[in-house]
């Protein structure tokens, strides 16, 4: 059975759209040791993809989308278990 970290990071897949821009969002805020588990490259990759989306997916492609939810997984790691980041 899968360790409850695999499965927090299995249910990011099924994230909201809202909650995958909350996710992104707080790691720009913050700027701190979520933030920095992106690195500067993306953070701002995360400003530009969250721009290009203005709030609606369809308004990035497939790719970008899974990239952003990555960024966001990322993210979410970070916060939840800061300890092994």
């Amino acid at each position: 059975m899968p360790g409850p970290v695999a499965l927090i990071s299995a249910g990011l897949r099924r994230l909201s759209w809202a909650q995958v821009l909350w996710l992104s969002q707080e790691a720009l805020k913050r700027g701190s040791a979520v933030g920095r588990e992106l690195g500067p490259h993306g953070r701002e990759r995360v400003v530009e993809l969250v721009r290009k989306s203005n709030g609606r997916p369809g308004n990035l492609t497939a790719r970008e989308r899974t990239e952003l939810r990555d960024l966001a997984t990322k993210v979410w790691d970070a916060a939840v278990h800061p300890e092994q980041h």
